[in-house]
């Protein structure tokens, strides 16, 4: 279902709207200067930055349900020493006033502070809903922000990758009478030496448009048709990736809580 959810919503459809631009600084990634970068950082292949992301998040992940556990596991404990004190308290003062008017006494008193203890364990367990629902959202937050740092360097390797995209997102259009291509500075000039390839993805005669946009990144693309426009960058499809998984771990919680309830 999560994959099917994704496939759907990998690219976000809106409404025809100027495209807002704005300056912003660009660094020129050629000569010496990316020489030096590239031994400084030594390029790693995609393989290599995945593996480093998931033993990041696995870290993350053991280190989140540690933490959790032991919150749970005091907030437990604190929670049954006060029902123990409360049911002591309840009968020491019950047979303080005699027998007779104990069993009334510690039966009132022992009613009045089990309430107070199923009160204790229900805040207990909406306080667990929401430890687990914050873990949850700040490992996401954590993927999400890797993952980005993983698309970025991927494509700073293999800028070829940019290509792929670009004729993804193209496929998508294929129905359009005309098409204007954005993509970032850096990939402009490479994209425009692979032109006659993208526009044999549209039907003969399409007019084609591809422009430079300063306030895209590498690997983003936006594309305009006479109906719409579709917005594919990076930046777009990790959030709305973002968005689904943080909508099933909301509806996830209270599951996970009901196999794993404190005994």
């Amino acid at each position: 279902m999560l994959k099917e959810r994704m496939s759907l919503r990998n690219v976000v459809r809106i409404h025809n709207t100027p495209l807002e631009t704005k300056e912003i600084p660009i660094v020129w990634s050629g000569g010496q200067q990316a020489l030096d970068v590239a031994h400084a950082e030594t390029f790693k292949s995609p393989e290599q930055l995945r593996d480093e992301l998931l033993r990041e998040i696995d870290q993350l992940r053991m280190q989140l349900v540690e933490d959790r556990e032991q919150a749970l596991q005091q907030t437990e404990r604190e929670t049954q020493e006060l029902a123990e004190k409360l049911k002591d308290a309840a009968w020491e003062q019950g047979f303080a006033n005699g027998k007779e008017q104990a069993e009334q006494q510690a039966q009132a008193i022992l009613s009045a502070q089990l309430t107070q203890v199923h009160n204790a364990m229900q805040q207990l367990v909406e306080e667990r809903k929401r430890y687990v629902l914050q873990a949850e959202h700040q490992l996401i937050e954590m993927s999400t922000a890797l993952a980005r740092k993983l698309v970025g360097k991927a494509l700073q390797v293999e800028p070829h990758l940019v290509k792929e995209l670009v004729k993804k997102h193209l496929k998508l259009v294929e129905d359009a009478q005309e098409v204007t291509l954005h993509v970032s500075l850096e990939d402009f000039e490479w994209i425009k030496e692979q032109r006659e390839e993208l526009e044999s993805l549209l039907p003969a005669f399409t007019p084609f448009v591809l422009l430079p946009v300063k306030e895209l990144n590498r690997g983003d693309v936006m594309i305009h048709t006479q109906a719409s426009r579709y917005d594919a960058r990076i930046d777009s499809q990790l959030s709305e990736i973002k968005t689904i998984f943080m909508t099933l771990a909301e509806e996830n919680v209270d599951a996970y809580l009901e196999s794993n309830t404190l005994s």
